[in-house]
């Protein structure tokens, strides 16, 4: 009698994990969807000043198109991996920018340069023009903030797998920071060819959550009629 109790309870806890899981995914389909929605509306915008945009409520200063004036600093670079581009592994190279302008001088942002091939990655230098003063057009992209499944970045070993702001500025000794990064979307006047190759501007947001939600509703249905047929199956004997 104890072995039915303690399997019906296996079994209710199984099916109503299950459920939630689906019923998660569903909710996490409806976010991303707005998400996608809300990045597809901004990208259509002006490219807007910083000024500007900190007017914005937060929420809508993500995926909005902005130009910078300032310069890089190359010598802080960093590989941000592994980062899969068009079916190739590679990293994303980012360098921080410092503005050189406006009520922002002096402050901070990352910018996602595009992405390098495991091959030159290491080995790739910026050009001249990092080293002066430029003007450029990226897309703001929201704060990153790790997960227990991201793997922990080791600075000292040049391994990042995180944009983690607070964590980039205290080991580059940059202050003011900006609270988020910006992607790059045009390459800096006529060098293509010594720049990773920029990110498509319609930044990339996977949305399989129906497919999770199918697959852990299936997954309750299937225990259930397994339950069914041992029920009826027990019953018999």
């Amino acid at each position: 009698m104890l072995k039915k109790i303690l399997a019906a309870l296996l079994l209710c806890t199984g099916f109503c994990t299950l459920l939630f899981l689906g019923t998660w995914q569903l909710q996490r389909l409806h976010w991303k969807e707005g998400l996608i929605a809300q990045q597809q509306t901004a990208q259509q915008t002006t490219p807007l000043s910083l000024e500007k945009l900190v007017t914005l409520p937060e929420d809508a200063q993500r995926f909005r198109t902005i130009r910078l004036e300032g310069q890089f600093l190359p010598e802080k670079r960093l590989l941000l991996g592994i980062r899969a581009f068009e079916g190739k592994s590679g990293y994303y190279s980012v360098i921080p920018f410092k503005i050189s302008d406006g009520e922002f001088k002096g402050t901070h942002i990352l910018v996602t340069l595009g992405w390098l091939p495991f091959e030159t990655a290491k080995n790739w230098q910026p050009p001249e023009i990092f080293n002066t003063s430029v003007e450029i057009t990226a897309v703001t992209r929201p704060a990153v903030v790790p997960t227990w499944l991201t793997p922990t970045n080791k600075p000292d070993k040049g391994e990042w797998y995180s944009l983690y702001i607070p964590e980039i500025a205290s080991f580059y000794g940059l202050k003011p920071f900006l609270p988020f990064s910006a992607q790059l979307t045009q390459p800096l006047e006529d060098i293509t060819q010594q720049m990773p190759l920029i990110l498509p501007q319609q930044l990339e947001l996977t949305n399989n959550h129906l497919q999770y939600a199918i697959t852990w509703y299936t997954s309750a249905g299937i225990m259930i009629i397994m339950t069914f047929f041992l029920v009826r199956r027990s019953n018999a004997r």
